[in-house]
């Protein structure tokens, strides 16, 4: 039996009780780490040599295959896992993601992890790796982020990026990531807090604690956003600018929907479902109000009426929204509130899908989804996403993941609202 001490975490003062946490019944351990749970028995072993040179064991899975803690040893246990080709064979910080008793660990197929359960003074450690399958279903991955920009601001943008310059920011070279004048970059994801300040002045542009808020950016000056990760309390340092000197670039040529997606798009406008407002920026994040649109369009289209009753909110008048509302497709967030302009996810546009085909009286197929991160489903959208997946509406995003919380784009809005027209209809 393999351990490790975990020195971080002396200074905590745990109870020392023990008690076991039983598995589930169709799950097991990994051989000779019984601390450590896997929901399949690995399919074969292959030598592994760590970064720092050690031998050690590497234990491959079959795809889907989930992790979890096994063995609590103390009141305070969990199960914590890393990529070790990014950060070496052990650190603690932002790159250290924490799954607690209750949580469970969905690996990426093709890539090796690091996983160590822990209590306040002991530890149990291994290497794993799913075998990646070589089905090629679903729907295209998104292309990686142009000019190298961050995973997470490439994400947060709603117009790629056209290159990098650099800039002396407190006597040091910072990559700067140019954007035409104009692209809204979202700041928060209702989960941390960032900002965005103007480095020649000084002066805080745009702010966002908890909520989703936009820096539209000037033609003017260089931008440095500043992202908290709320968990570890550290930052992310980002710079941005818009192209050319002073000046906006000449305006572009009308944005084309992807080709995977180019068909279903043609068919949405010619039938009327897609309004006009929804025939551009394809490539960006839809909103909750905007997926509404498509699913109203889809709605009247199919019955041939419109739909008169409302309900409302204090802080939308969008009649595409009281609308949906009214069909219970869709519901507020409190307060009276719908949040017409906020992040519209995956999972949430499987929900509004769900409920749409509910409301024209033609059920989908149901059955239990079968991604790799479905312990990353919300209770309150898993039967919607096994129903998108029996009915091929919606699809995963690659390697068997269906990435619940990722932003849907207008495109694949689209796409999926056309799919459900051609069961419904």
């Amino acid at each position: 039996m393999k351990k490790r001490t975990l020195s971080l975490f002396l200074a905590l003062v745990m109870s020392l009780s023990l008690m076991v946490v039983p598995a589930f019944a169709a799950d097991t351990t990994v051989p000779d780490h019984d601390w450590i749970g896997c929901s399949n028995a690995p399919i074969r072993t292959e030598d592994y040599t760590t970064t720092s040179g050690l031998k050690d064991t590497l234990y491959i899975f079959p795809e889907g295959t989930t992790f979890f803690v096994a063995y609590r040893s103390a009141d305070w246990s969990a199960l914590t896992a890393y990529d070790p080709s990014e950060v070496g064979d052990i650190t603690f910080g932002q790159d250290y993601a924490f799954y607690s008793e209750t949580e469970r660990f969905a690996p990426e197929p093709g890539k090796v992890y690091h996983l160590v359960v822990s209590d306040t003074m002991d530890g149990q450690e291994c290497y794993i790796e799913l075998e990646a399958s070589t089905d090629s279903s679903g729907e295209p991955e998104d292309p990686e982020p142009t000019s190298g920009v961050p995973e997470w601001l490439a994400g947060k943008a709603d117009q790629a990026s056209t290159g990098t310059t650099t800039a002396t920011v407190n006597g040091e070279q910072q990559t700067v990531y140019l954007f035409p004048a104009g692209t809204k970059i979202f700041l928060s994801d209702g989960d941390g807090y960032a900002s965005a300040t103007n480095i020649a002045t000084g002066e805080v542009v745009a702010r966002g604690d908890g909520y989703p808020l936009e820096l539209t950016l000037p033609a003017d000056g260089i931008y440095e956003i500043k992202y908290l990760h709320v968990m570890w309390n550290d930052y992310d340092y980002y710079y941005v600018s818009a192209n050319g000197a002073g000046t906006a670039e000449p305006e572009q040529p009308a944005e084309q929907p992807s080709s995977w997606a180019a068909e279903q798009v043609t068919a949405g406008i010619e039938t009327g479902i897609v309004p006009d407002s929804l025939q551009s920026g394809y490539k960006q994040a839809a909103t909750r109000a905007e997926f509404c649109a498509l699913a109203t369009g889809l709605y009247e289209t199919v019955t041939g009426s419109e739909i008169t009753d409302r309900v409302t909110f204090t802080d939308t008048t969008d009649e595409n929204v009281e609308k949906m509302a009214a069909l219970g497709v869709v519901n507020g967030v409190g307060d009276g509130k719908f949040e017409p302009n906020g992040q519209l996810t995956r999972q949430a546009a499987a929900t509004m899908l769900s409920r749409l085909a509910d409301a024209l009286d033609k059920p989908l197929t149901e059955q239990a989804p079968t991604f790799a991160d479905n312990a990353s489903i919300a209770g309150w959208a898993y039967d919607a996403v096994g129903q998108m997946q029996a009915t091929g509406v919606m699809n995963g995003v690659g390697d068997n993941a269906f990435a619940p919380n990722d932003d849907y784009t207008r495109e694949a809005s689209i796409v999926t609202i056309m799919r459900l027209y051609d069961i419904v209809k």
